[in-house]
């Protein structure tokens, strides 16, 4: 939430003078009722210049409004009954490969790369915190657990928008581990991927359901899924 205050000040003798609006922007912290002011900044509402470009915290090219809307996301509080959704991190179990893990995952995915790590109770690493191209995952090493086993029971699936995504992804994730039908993979930790080309999803969900029953019979039919058959036998 923000509110703003402003008075006008003439240029001087008033005579061929812009009015310039001078006040200032409250941030407050949500939910309202809490009215936490977060901080005050000065501006000078001058004509042909934007509020943005105005306030001494220096926006750049962003509005006002979504300087607001941000802090709303940052910093509201879920109260009862709220439609809150709560970050959710995938976190992954190893035996004793995590670290290898988050080696060989921020190699097969662009913009990727660790973290942090988290330290065993002997102090050495023992997993960490991996971002691959903007999700966060977590995994550790519980060691010789046999409950902490990897199944297709969960997947990851990963949506590609050409064949060469799907190909890059499909041999990357493969290596040590199985090629399996559908665009399926197990990895050489156990860990089960989904490769998915999105067409096949639009394709498969068509309402010409002739046409995803073809697809359909056509996808059964593959290891990694190949874009021009999918494409072919839904002509």
């Amino acid at each position: 939430m923000h509110k703003t205050t402003q008075n006008a000040q003439n240029g001087q003798n008033g005579q061929n003078a812009q009015t310039a609006k001078v006040g200032t922007v409250e941030f407050y912290c949500l939910p309202a009722k809490d009215n936490v002011i977060l901080g005050t900044t000065r501006f000078e509402d001058r004509p042909g210049r934007s509020l943005a470009d105005q306030l001494s915290v220096g926006l750049d090219e962003a509005t006002l409004d979504d300087l607001v809307e941000l802090i709303k996301c940052r910093l509201r509080r879920p109260e009862e009954n709220d439609q809150y959704m709560p970050e959710i991190t995938p976190f992954l179990m190893f035996n004793d490969q995590a670290l290898e893990a988050m080696e060989f995952y921020t190699t097969v995915f662009p913009n990727s790369k660790i973290v942090s790590e988290i330290h065993g109770p002997d102090g050495t690493p023992a997993g960490g915190t991996f971002d691959l191209d903007g999700k966060l995952f977590s995994c550790y090493n519980a060691g010789a657990h046999p409950n902490f086993v990897f199944s297709q029971g969960i997947s990851l699936m990963i949506y590609t928008e050409t064949q060469d995504e799907t190909d890059h992804y499909y041999n990357k994730l493969s290596v040590g581990g199985e090629r399996l039908p559908c665009g399926w993979v197990t990895d050489k930790f156990g860990l089960s991927w989904q490769v998915t080309p999105r067409i096949l999803m639009q394709l498969i969900s068509d309402p010409d359901r002739e046409k995803g029953r073809r697809v359909t019979e056509a996808m059964l039919k593959m290891t990694k899924i190949i874009i021009a058959d999918l494409e072919a036998a839904a002509a």
